[in-house]
């Protein structure tokens, strides 16, 4: 099942920020489900937690781009436990709850590289205090593409 359909307008802030609160519901959400408590509670005992679970999407998440015109928002569930792929936000919607069950402050963050449309989004770690960028689309962990223009939400 797919938790969430929208239409994508172009240049259209009030719908980034919908779709970046519905990631961030979908994210806290999913820290109930007990296969993530226990995959997050597994990554916990390694000795960089966050290095893990970067490296636990990155491996399981294969990026598969949502159909044209529509955005298609999955569940952590769906692409971590079940494997089931997806794009940029279903990425760091999962990264973000990972994030979220393993102690940190995560945010979410969709960027604009040309204006005006937000075309990209991933989580933070710790948004509050040191953000550590994770995006899982990126080589590596904190690694984080230029930008003109960006809109963070704390979950």
């Amino acid at each position: 099942m797919i938790e969430t359909w929208y239409k994508r307008p172009r240049g259209n802030v009030a719908y980034t920020r919908r779709v970046l609160e519905v990631m961030r519901d979908l994210a806290v959400r999913y820290t109930r489900d007990s296969a993530l408590r226990s995959i997050a509670a597994q990554l916990a005992q390694t000795p960089d937690p966050v290095s893990s679970a970067f490296a636990l999407c990155k491996s399981r998440i294969k990026y598969t781009p949502d159909p044209e015109g529509i955005e298609d928002i999955r569940s952590p569930y769906r692409t971590i436990v079940l494997g089931e792929g997806g794009d940029c936000d279903d990425m760091a919607t999962a990264g973000a709850c990972l994030l979220k069950l393993l102690g940190h402050a995560p945010a979410l963050r969709a960027i604009a590289w040309r204006a005006p449309d937000f075309t990209h989004v991933y989580a933070i770690a710790d948004a509050r205090r040191a953000p550590l960028v994770f995006d899982v689309t990126a080589p590596r962990l904190g690694a984080e593409m230029k930008f003109n223009r960006k809109l963070d939400l704390q979950l």
